[in-house]
């Protein structure tokens, strides 16, 4: 097992490679989701879609230029997005 600047990597091929930054980034896009999320469910839903389909865009565009791996940005906030729709639904 060695330590890098990106995270604890396991060193034999095939395993499981657990990296802090990929949890990190995940949770950095959690308000992004329940922005998206109050959108659809209180503003209008045309808005939050189009908020979606910009934030889909964007993250595209950024993986095709860095190659960074953005689904993981897209999951964070497709989950919180879910789980928002869900809350604000059963507050209202």
């Amino acid at each position: 097992m060695r330590i890098t600047r990106k995270g604890l990597y396991k060193e034999r091929e095939g395993s499981y490679k657990f990296q802090w930054s990929d949890t990190l980034r995940w949770a950095v896009h959690l308000p992004v989701g329940a922005v998206i999320a109050h959108l659809i469910m209180r503003v209008n839903p045309y808005v939050g879609l189009a908020a979606v389909a910009l934030f889909i865009a964007y993250e595209a565009l950024e993986d095709w230029r860095v190659k960074d791996r953005s689904f993981k940005d897209i999951f964070g906030s497709l989950v919180m997005l879910i789980a928002g729709a869900y809350i604000i639904y059963l507050w209202l």
